[in-house]
Formats: C-alpha cells, sequence, structure tokens
C-alpha cells in the first residue's frame, strides 16, 4: 500500500477514535468560577464572609431568568447576598440554621456576572452547603442536594393544553409547580402564582430512569416555570414539553441522556459525517491504485 492509503487509513483511524469521545463528553464546566448546580460548601468563623463568582458554564446570566438560591444553613446564621453586575446588591436574605434545605428565589434584574457573597451574621461558627440554579433554556440538569430544587422554563399559547415530561435516574422522588410570574420584581414566592398541574408517574426502562408526565393548561403568553422539588435521592432530571396535546401520548423527542449537551451532539455527527467522507476517498483510492 503507498505512502497516500497509509494516510488515510491512519487519518480514518483518528475520526474512529474520536467519535466515542465526543459522544461521551461531560458538558462544559466553569473555569474561573461556580456553575449552577454546584455545591458550595464551607465554614465561616463569626464576622468572616466569603465570595463566590457564579459562572454559568453556557452562557452569562440573563436578566429576567428566575433566579434560585438553594441549600442549607447547619449551624449559625448566614447573611447571603446576590451581587450584581454593577456591583451593587440585586438580593439579600438572611437564613438560619434549619432542619431541611431552602431556597429564595427572584427574576434577575440585569445580564451579566453575579457573585454570591455569604456572611457569618452571628458569633457561632457558620457551616452552610448552598447552589444556586436559574430558568435557562436546559435539556437536563442534576439536582445535587435532597431537598432542592431545579428550575426550567418553557412558553404555550394561552388556553393551549400542554405536556410535559421529567425523565428522572432511579431512585428519586420529586414533586413539582408550575409557575407564572405575576410582578417585575419576581421574587419567589410573592411575585408568582401557581397554576393547576397534573402529574403521574409512568415507569420506562425502570433501571435506567422513571418518567413523570405534567399535564396543566397555558393561561399567559408569558414564559411558565417548572419548579422541580427533590424529595428523595440526588441525580440527574431531563425535561421535554410540547403544547397542544395531552399527557397521554409520548413525548415528541427522546430525552437527553444525563450529561449530554446538544452542541456534543451536533459534535460527533460532524465527527460521523467525517468518517464517511474519509471511507469514500479510501474507496476511491482503492479502485485507482487496483486499476
Amino acid at each position: 500500500m503507498g505512502h497516500r492509503s497509509l494516510r488515510l487509513l491512519l487519518r480514518l483511524g483518528v475520526v474512529l477514535a474520536i467519535i466515542p469521545a465526543l459522544a461521551g463528553l461531560s458538558p462544559a464546566r466553569a473555569s474561573d468560577g461556580i456553575d449552577h448546580v454546584t455545591l458550595m460548601q464551607g465554614e465561616l468563623a463569626p464576622g468572616a464572609a466569603h465570595t463566590y463568582p457564579l459562572t454559568f458554564s453556557e452562557g452569562p446570566l440573563r436578566r429576567g431568568w428566575l433566579f434560585a438560591l438553594v441549600g442549607q444553613i447547619h449551624t449559625g446564621l448566614a447573611d447571603l447576598t446576590l451581587v450584581g453586575p454593577d456591583g451593587t446588591s440585586a438580593a439579600h436574605w438572611r437564613w438560619e440554621a434549619s432542619a431541611a434545605p431552602r431556597w429564595d428565589g427572584l427574576a434577575l434584574p440585569a445580564d451579566g456576572a453575579y457573585h454570591l457573597r455569604v456572611e457569618n451574621a452571628a458569633a457561632s461558627v457558620l457551616r452552610y452547603t448552598l447552589y444556586y440554579d436559574q430558568s435557562c433554556f436546559c435539556i437536563s440538569k442534576k439536582l445535587p442536594l435532597e431537598g432542592g430544587v431545579i428550575l426550567f422554563r418553557g412558553s404555550a399559547k394561552p388556553g393551549q393544553q400542554v405536556a410535559t415530561w421529567l425523565a428522572i435516574d432511579p431512585g428519586m422522588e420529586v414533586g413539582v409547580q408550575v409557575a407564572y410570574r405575576s410582578a417585575a420584581a419576581g421574587r419567589w414566592p410573592d411575585d408568582y402564582r401557581l397554576v393547576p398541574a397534573t402529574m403521574q408517574t409512568d415507569i420506562q426502562s425502570g433501571d435506567t430512569y422513571r418518567q413523570e408526565s405534567i399535564s396543566f393548561t397555558a393561561d399567559s403568553p408569558d414564559p411558565y416555570y417548572l419548579i422541580v422539588e427533590g424529595r428523595k435521592g440526588t441525580g440527574t432530571v431531563s425535561f421535554v414539553a410540547q403544547a397542544g396535546t395531552d399527557a397521554s401520548q409520548p413525548p415528541i423527542a427522546r430525552l437527553a441522556p444525563a450529561g449530554r449537551s446538544p452542541a456534543l451532539a451536533l459534535a460527533a455527527a460532524a465527527a460521523l459525517v467525517a468518517l464517511i467522507v474519509s471511507l469514500v476517498g479510501l474507496l476511491r483510492l482503492r479502485r485507482r491504485l487496483m486499476s
């Protein structure tokens, strides 16, 4: 076999080697800050404080997104300040020690970079576990803390029947609320209204995940928020929605496997195209060599 044929085979081998890697890669992590649904745990002495830069790995935080600060104060008293892109306080919460996780939220006031300042507001040691999430257009998210929440969003025309599906890792149990924002500030829960929703469990591939069906009637052209509360266990929750159907119908699309990104799926598809092109080239070269 000639040198050109050998180089082509080597190129083909490289393509074959990278396809599994592209298909199995996890989403990119934020390199210069804390990504969403990532635990922030720590201990602070009286009067001490720590500031966390919040960096969403899939892009900037956006004005109007529902932002959720979730977690638990194990001991002490915490002053929690969300610092906005202009360096001023966008929100402030004081959390006492509790036996279970809690959450507070607001609609982000501006696009840009945010920071979370955690300050010990008591004379005793502060111990905490926190994370944040936001109502991004994400296919799947990890629920990192039992008793915590994660957020999804969608939209539909008023009066439409909406069916949503959640694929949940085995061993998890969740509850779901559907809400619309009712005031500009978007402070949870005062500035949101809940709409009636029906939830049922459909067991599918029970050894790998469980599917929950949630149906409701849209009553606003504004985005709706799906608030998923973990009641048991931790793991990945995937989301898909369809307007104008009912929950008895199958999902309109297969749910993305945990940890997969649409961009990575496209990259894997591109690699497959490259493989096909290489194979075609190899066959053409073989014909020339044999003629």
